[in-house]
């Protein structure tokens, strides 16, 4: 019995295509016309509205509309220990040199003496 009905069950496949009775055959197609490009800029500000500026964050680094005017200035090498590179990388004013040659690498020798001298 259980077979049977597990069988037999509707797909319900008209109700899923009733959204779909409105479409024409060449909205769909490659040679379907493009929208307006007023339309197009539309679509795109709906898609993604300007942002309001969010002022001044850790480190003095600027958010939102000022964050592109400022180049941020890389903390982390890639020649440096794995694990240091990644417990930098947990740091938010931490930026990642990536041509890995402007910042010095970071060595456990540098971190044990810099917190012999935290201690003293």
């Amino acid at each position: 019995a259980a077979r049977v009905g597990w069988s037999e069950p509707s797909l319900c496949l008209e109700e899923s295509l009733a959204d779909y009775v409105d479409l024409l055959p060449e909205e769909g197609s490659n040679d379907a016309p493009l929208p307006p490009p007023a339309l197009e800029r539309a679509v795109q500000a709906r898609l993604h509205p300007p942002r309001e500026p969010l002022g001044m964050g850790f480190g003095g680094l600027r958010l939102g509309e000022h964050a592109g005017q400022e180049q941020l200035v890389p903390t982390i090498s890639l020649h440096s220990p794995p694990l240091l590179v990644f417990l930098q990388s947990l740091l938010p004013w931490g930026v990642l040199d990536v041509t890995g040659v402007a910042v010095e690498p970071l060595r456990w020798s540098d971190v044990a003496r810099g917190t012999a001298q935290a201690v003293k």
